[in-house]
């Protein structure tokens, strides 16, 4: 896995969990609102090629509202697509027993 693409899996974990940012900047982002929406643009790009991970955090982005409009809906067919690709933290928010 390349090091944007973990930069920005701890830096979605970190927006989601609200750990702080301070050490997690990417890119240009000058703003939350503008690492939030750096962040869902990279997990959308992992999520298409199929990553657990990126599919799992994307459907809490998505869900929240951060980065991303809030879609419950959305975020749900996030959730299945991570669980069926085995995801556990995805498979626990589908409802899928391990």
């Amino acid at each position: 896995m390349n090091k944007k693409v973990v930069s920005v899996i701890l830096t979605a974990s970190t927006l989601v969990w609200g750990l702080g940012i301070a050490t997690l900047p990417l890119a240009n982002a000058q703003t939350t609102a503008d690492l939030q929406a750096e962040v869902a643009q990279w997990l959308r790009r992992a999520a298409e090629a199929g990553l657990p991970t990126a599919l799992y955090l994307l459907g809490l982005m998505t869900e929240r509202g951060l980065g991303v409009p809030a879609d419950r809906g959305a975020a749900l067919a996030l959730f299945r697509q991570g669980a069926a690709k085995g995801n556990a933290a995805a498979q626990d928010r589908w409802g899928v027993g391990r």
